[in-house]
């Protein structure tokens, strides 16, 4: 599920918990009882009241490969 409070969000994903800061490029990864700080290659950030995460960095720490899909333009989560 996904959360946001003040200007924080939480994404909670097959026992792995992702926090990030709107604004801020580190992120706070907990998994197995252990936390640690990732670099994200790009900020969340707000824009009219929706929250944008880097997609590569989502993909990567839940696990899933990701492909772009040049016929429809389109990005692909496996």
């Amino acid at each position: 599920g996904v959360e946001k409070v003040e200007n924080t969000l939480k994404i909670v994903h097959k026992g792995t918990t992702i926090s990030m800061v709107i604004g801020d490029n580190v992120a706070t990864v907990e998994k197995d009882g252990t936390s640690r700080q990732v670099k994200m290659g790009a900020p969340c950030y707000l824009k009219y009241d929706r929250v944008y995460v880097p997609l590569r960095f989502l993909s990567d720490t839940f696990g899933y490969e990701i492909f772009w899909d040049q016929d429809y333009k389109t990005v692909v989560l496996l």
